[in-house]
């Protein structure tokens, strides 16, 4: 029976142990030479794949993923149990659905139940492929979630903030780059998730798009109106405002100094003698 040999994978580029060509790991201390630049700047060695191109530790997790023959950029989820498809796409991808009845539970919320299982999909990511079971669930933010049930079995290990990951299996080791993106970044609310937040009397709050420029009147002008124009058409602007002013940063009002009593004088032209005379 053959030995097996350990390969070692540097940008697409396999070694085996007794390679020449295999990266060989620098003396420690100065050695006498002086250290690499980018050693000395604290920089990442680069693989010709670009495993990291941008130390950005921002945001979440994200690694591109071939399922059933699709790129999808999937979310790479620690605390997420499994893998997960959201029902849209598994309903492109065209998987066959099977009935399951596991639940699921987020953070502060109420367990519901799953739509159903995919199994045995084919899966690749990096060099590695494999196949796996999914859980088609309702999913409204991500097409696909990469959970401790994959990452266990493919021994990843996740360095975030060199943004990319390793994975180890038979006696390969790969690596895979990984984005980040803003949590908020394209983040939009479907009908559905706003008619369920006001059946559970959430606050929801309904905003819509206004244009600025007024219609143009079209019709006839009143001959009342056209008369009273016509009166004033000295004082009146050549062309009339469309829209109101803009509102003042301070609206007016009367400051009256404090513990001041407003002065007692008759609000009247006459003496109140004069005034009694006069009620008789």
């Amino acid at each position: 029976m053959a030995e097996a040999e350990n390969f070692y994978d540097v940008g697409g580029r396999k070694f085996e142990n007794n390679d020449s060509s295999k990266p060989k790991s620098r003396p420690k201390g100065n050695g006498g030479g002086e250290k690499d630049q980018g050693e000395k700047n604290g920089e990442v060695p680069r693989s010709s794949q670009g495993g990291v191109e941008e130390k950005s530790s921002n945001g979440l997790m994200f690694v591109d993923i071939i399922v059933a023959g699709r790129g999808l950029n999937a979310l790479v989820d620690t605390g997420a149990s499994d893998l997960f498809m959201s029902e849209e796409m598994a309903k492109e991808l065209g998987l066959r659905i099977e009935e399951d009845s596991g639940r699921i539970k987020t953070v502060n919320s109420e367990s519901i139940p799953i739509t159903g299982v995919a199994k045995g999909v084919e899966l690749q990511l990096g060099e590695w492929t494999g196949k796996a079971t999914i859980k088609v669930i309702q999913l409204y933010d991500y097409d696909f979630v990469v959970g401790l049930s994959l990452l266990d079995r493919i021994n990843a290990d996740i360095y975030p903030s060199e943004n990319y990951m390793t994975i180890s299996d038979m006696n390969k080791r790969y690596m895979v780059r990984m984005k980040r993106k803003g949590s908020v970044e394209g983040k939009t609310l479907s009908a559905i998730q706003f008619a369920k937040g006001v059946r559970r009397n959430e606050v929801s709050y309904l905003a819509t798009l206004r244009d600025n420029m007024d219609d143009k009147f079209e019709g006839e002008i009143p001959k009342e109106v056209e008369r009273l124009l016509k009166s004033f058409q000295d004082v009146m602007p050549m062309e009339l405002p469309k829209r109101l002013p803009p509102k003042r940063e301070a609206d007016y009002k009367i400051e009256l100094l404090p513990n001041v009593e407003p002065p007692a004088r008759a609000p009247y032209r006459m003496a109140l003698p004069e005034l009694e005379e006069l009620w008789k």
